[in-house]
């Protein structure tokens, strides 16, 4: 985990802050700091940091640094070290805080992925903001005893931890999304035969970072179960245990454990129909997870339909697009063969957006 801090060059208390911070991080991260514009942009581009954290608020300087850092897709993490505290927004509020906020301040606090405020009155204030929903307390350690800077620190790593185990598949690499699809493939045809030779290859150079991230992933998409069938599936050993819970910002709604289907044996045509018209639903709801693709796929794999007839179907319900892009979609993440789907995939703008919506559940 890399992280990358940047504060303006006039807040000494801000810089003394960062560099106990840096120091009391040990070896849960490595970091670095800058205050110049100049050097912050060798860093993104020589270092590649995996989050950069964000100190202070109203410097132009500020501004620009998160913009840079999102441009290489970096994640945000902001401390505003009490300047939005309602004291501080009163003082020269049309004159100065105001046209900052329009322009560019209330923009960086919304791309965040988290902002972390030093007491449980600061949390409050910009809970009442509502900038961003998603606001961490902890404690500075250079302004209370209550804490030392070992817990401080260590408390700002479990946020940097749930930044990044937050929409995780975005981090991954081609090889461990190959990895990850192909794993789920095997674990739903369990046959190791239906893999090429590139998606085994892929299984067996997964490293511990990109099982990490399938973990995670497996964790929050509840589909433990197929990754492990899965992994024994392909013959993958000595790979760490999944996770049995992860903390992040990923959100959840009852609807999302729900299956597709309320029976358990593998359905018939009307039954099919009824399904595909419950996806194109959960789309619009946001609640169609990875979990009903899969439970999905398997009806394809297993069942047995008259496709001639659901096609026809299909046509009169005008469902025949959603559906081939639901196909589309189940190639992507499931590795669904053709032989095996409804109606050929359709892969085009709304394909894409419906993937884009079944996978990124957070809001950024």
């Amino acid at each position: 985990m890399r992280i990358l801090h940047f504060y303006a060059k006039a807040e000494r208390a801000t810089q003394e802050y960062v560099s106990v911070l840096c120091k009391s991080m040990c070896g849960n991260a490595e970091s670095k700091a800058s205050h110049s514009l100049s050097e912050f942009r060798k860093e993104l581009n020589n270092w590649h940091p995996d989050i950069v954290h964000i100190h202070g608020c109203w410097h132009l300087s500020i501004a620009i640094a998160e913009k840079m850092a999102l441009n290489k897709g970096c994640r945000i993490v902001l401390t505003p070290h009490g300047m939005l505290e309602p004291w501080v927004l009163k003082q020269k509020y049309y004159t100065d805080k105001l046209p900052k906020l329009l322009l560019y301040q209330r923009k960086c606090l919304r791309k965040a992925y988290a902002i972390i405020a030093f007491g449980r009155m600061e949390a409050q204030y910009l809970a009442h903001l509502a900038y961003n929903p998603r606001v961490e307390t902890v404690l500075n350690s250079l302004i209370t005893e209550t804490i030392t800077d070992t817990d401080m620190a260590s408390a700002v790593h479990d946020i940097y931890r749930k930044v990044l185990d937050t929409d995780v598949i975005s981090l991954m690499d081609a090889n461990t999304q190959l990895a990850l699809r192909a794993l789920t493939k095997a674990g739903i045809a369990e046959d190791k035969r239906w893999l090429s030779n590139e998606e085994y290859e892929a299984c067996k150079e997964i490293s511990s970072d990109g099982w990490h991230k399938i973990s995670v992933f497996a964790c929050q998409e509840n589909i433990n179960d197929i990754i492990s069938n899965g992994i024994a599936v392909v013959g993958i050993e000595q790979l760490p245990p999944l996770y049995d819970s992860i903390n992040s910002y990923e959100q959840h709604n009852a609807k999302d454990r729900e299956p597709l289907s309320a029976s358990p044996a593998m359905p018939g045509d009307k039954e099919l129909l009824s399904i595909l018209k419950e996806t194109k639903k959960r789309i619009h709801t946001r609640s169609l997870r990875i979990k009903h693709l899969i439970e999905l796929a398997d009806m394809l794999r297993h069942g047995n339909f008259d496709e001639y007839a659901v096609n026809q179907t299909l046509i009169e319900k005008k469902l025949q697009k959603h559906t081939a892009r639901l196909m589309h979609v189940l190639a992507e993440t499931t590795g669904l063969e053709e032989g095996f789907m409804l109606t050929p995939e359709r892969d085009d703008r709304k394909a894409k957006r419906m993937e884009k919506t079944i996978i990124k559940h957070t809001k950024i």
